[in-house]
């Protein structure tokens, strides 16, 4: 029992750093499309409630980004001119920006808000608003900027967990488990491979065999 709850933490923990090395290696390598709106969409982007603007906001522009394994969001007080935001004279410029990213659910977030006219950013914490890549030069999404997200979404987050975990089961321990399954059906030593022929214990390795091989 305890060696089967090693092995589900093992995999467990495996699974969930795959899970973050995968939603990171989406946000620095996958392209992004854009769809810009000037009226709020009718049905949200990423999740309800997302498009919903904080109180006081007047939003002119709402930006979709999407990439493999990476969907993004903008909303912002400023139009879209040509191929970026322009300013407004007399405006407050705020944005809001919202980012997931993994596979094969997007699993990871971060959100900022922004007062372009102040150049202050809100939250400040590395927890909401991802950290600056040590690998910026190997960023693909321009739009996205060079933040990568710590904050996981919890249910998309432990189904990635368990998909990762599985597959680095069968990539690890899955070939061991089919030779094993292998010898017992041919009544070998599921340990070395010697040939029992109705023997109860290997004289090789002394591995014993009658629990474990298959008869008749």
């Amino acid at each position: 029992m305890k060696r089967l709850a090693l092995t589900f933490a093992i995999f467990a923990l495996t699974g969930a750093g795959l899970t973050v090395i995968v939603a990171w290696t989406c946000e620095t390598f996958a392209g992004e499309s854009l769809e810009i709106s000037y009226e709020q969409p009718s049905d949200p982007l990423l999740m309800p409630g997302l498009h919903e603007p904080p109180e006081g906001w007047d939003v002119r522009t709402w930006v979709e980004i999407e990439g493999f394994g990476v969907r993004a969001a903008w909303i912002s007080e400023m139009p879209w001119m040509g191929s970026r935001l322009g300013m407004i004279e007399g405006s407050k410029n705020r944005m809001e920006m919202t980012t997931h990213s993994g596979w094969p659910m997007r699993c990871m977030t971060r959100r900022a808000y922004w007062n372009t006219t102040t150049s202050k950013q809100y939250p400040d914490s590395v927890w909401h608003t991802g950290f600056e890549s040590p690998w910026q030069g190997l960023m693909a999404g321009g739009y996205r900027g060079t933040h990568l997200p710590a904050r996981p979404m919890p249910l998309r987050f432990a189904f990635n967990t368990a998909f990762w975990g599985v597959i680095a089961w069968f990539v690890l321990l899955g070939p061991g488990v089919l030779k094993r399954y292998r010898r017992q059906r041919r009544g070998a030593c599921i340990t070395c491979g010697y040939e029992l022929a109705g023997m109860a214990t290997c004289p090789e390795c002394g591995t014993p065999a009658a629990a474990r091989t298959m008869t008749g």
